[in-house]
């Protein structure tokens, strides 16, 4: 059995491109999403900052397994 790590993306760091650089460069591959996106929370996101961090999230071969 494979055990896979998850973890917030604000964990990593407050800024958001930092905080992928930093899951990708642990080696890590999914990502939690709650706050810190852009400063804002998820549910906050525009439709526009929601496609510009899932086209972030997926430069860096990272994907998201929990909202």
């Amino acid at each position: 059995m494979t055990i896979r790590i998850t973890m917030l993306n604000a964990m990593a760091s407050p800024e958001f491109g930092e905080a992928l650089d930093r899951h990708a460069a642990w080696g890590l591959q999914w990502l939690d999403l709650k706050d810190r996106i852009f400063g804002k929370g998820l549910l906050d996101l525009r439709d526009d900052e929601a496609r510009e961090a899932a086209a972030m999230i997926r430069g860096r071969g990272l994907g998201v397994y929990c909202l």
